[in-house]
């Protein structure tokens, strides 16, 4: 998995299928962590699709970098 840090944002991208699946498993970590900060913050995701218009695969997640960095420092400390 690659992982873009801009000033506010991180971006998540999949290397092959099983991380997408751990994309998504941490995707709902942060939100739970958005949820007790009653964050107005937000998850975007961002695909691709197939000349048919169907989703085809997952490009990235970008995350908050503050909520990147809060589970990051409680997943250490616990």
């Amino acid at each position: 998995m690659k992982i873009e840090i801009s000033k506010d944002r991180v971006k998540l991208i999949p290397e092959n299928v099983n991380e997408i699946y751990d994309i998504g498993a941490f995707m709902e970590r942060i939100r739970t962590l958005m949820r007790k900060h009653n964050s107005k913050e937000t998850i975007s995701t961002e695909y691709s699709c197939d000349d048919k218009g169907n989703v085809d695969k997952l490009e990235c997640t970008s995350i908050p970098l503050v909520f990147f960095i809060e589970y990051i420092i409680k997943s250490v400390i616990n």
